[in-house]
């Protein structure tokens, strides 16, 4: 919410519109699920738009002569600028915001704008039943759970925020985190990290990794993990779809850890910046991006989000 015009970097600008969002339908569906559970009280219009005008401010931001080749391509770049924008105002005004339209105009004036409706859409299981998720009985059994755990309580918002993250890399960064967060928490420091066969991970010296080092931490907790469920490292988490028995969780491992280094100390991942490929991680992270490339998708993102809430499963069935 802001009180007034403010003009930022050349071309980009931010506008308050009077009267927030009102959602009628919003206070109508309200008063109708009222009706039906018998609960004798209705949103009266007054009331609501009062509060809308108060609680759900709108605020215009125009970006001037942004350059892109279509419609399409200018609000792709427009929503990563809008996207910073409302991250800046998150920290000066102590409060979120989100985008919820997209209009393009040529400046020439020629063709109709292009709108895009930016309102969250749901991207999970799209079928029902308890296969699918709605077991009221397995619903209750992992709430109780993080009552008698309330790390657990965390660990989901952390896996909710990665779910909802709308940059790729973004993602990987904060599905590393919930899983270096359960293995931090569950896993003793001190001990020598083993592979699937027992025999102790070593560094390019020959010395033993032990569990006081991030990567060597994580892979124990997994390890841990995969064994007490009789998974072996060459499962279908693991494994390279284009070559199937290739998996290897330290290799995996280093690599999502790379990604998560290159956007936490630099913002993204740029296999061009010299400073980055001086790092350790490095190789990983780079070898870990041509797996995306080569299929064409973010599937780095999809494979630890995969293991992730696997493991967050795990963790909360054992309580």
């Amino acid at each position: 919410m802001i009180s007034g015009d403010l003009h930022l970097s050349p071309g980009i600008s931010l506008h308050p519109v009077e009267g927030g969002v009102l959602r009628e339908a919003e206070r109508l569906l309200v008063n109708e699920v009222f009706k039906q559970v018998h609960v004798p009280a209705q949103f009266a219009p007054e009331q609501w738009h009062i509060n809308a005008a108060t609680n759900r401010a709108v605020v215009v931001a125009v970006l001037h002569e942004f350059p892109a080749p279509a419609p399409e391509a200018a609000a792709l770049g427009a929503r990563a600028t809008i996207g910073r924008i409302l991250d800046v105002l998150a920290l000066h005004r102590e409060a979120t915001s989100r985008l919820i339209a997209t209009a393009v105009a040529r400046l020439d004036g020629a063709n109709e704008p292009a709108v895009f409706n930016e309102s969250p859409t749901y991207r999970g299981n799209l079928l029902g039943g308890v296969i699918s998720g709605e077991d009221a009985s397995a619903l209750n059994d992992d709430l109780v759970a993080t009552f008698r755990d309330p790390v657990l309580a965390l660990w989901l918002g952390m896996s909710r925020d990665a779910t909802s993250e709308p940059d790729p890399e973004f993602a990987v960064a904060r599905w590393w985190n919930l899983i270096e967060a359960m293995a931090t928490a569950r896993q003793a420091q001190g001990l020598v990290a083993v592979d699937f066969a027992g025999q102790p991970l070593r560094d390019q010296k020959g010395r033993p990794f032990t569990t006081d080092k991030t990567q060597a931490r994580v892979h124990e907790h997994l390890r841990r993990h995969f064994k007490q469920h009789n998974l072996g490292e060459e499962s279908w988490i693991l494994s390279d779809a284009n070559s199937p028995g290739t998996g290897s969780l330290w290799k995996t491992l280093g690599g999502w850890l790379g990604l998560r280094n290159a956007v936490a100390h630099y913002g993204c991942f740029d296999p061009s910046s010299s400073e980055q490929r001086n790092q350790g991680w490095f190789q990983d992270a780079l070898d870990a991006r041509a797996l995306d490339l080569s299929k064409g998708v973010h599937y780095q993102r999809y494979r630890i989000g995969e293991l992730a809430r696997l493991v967050l499963r795990w963790e909360i069935d054992a309580q």
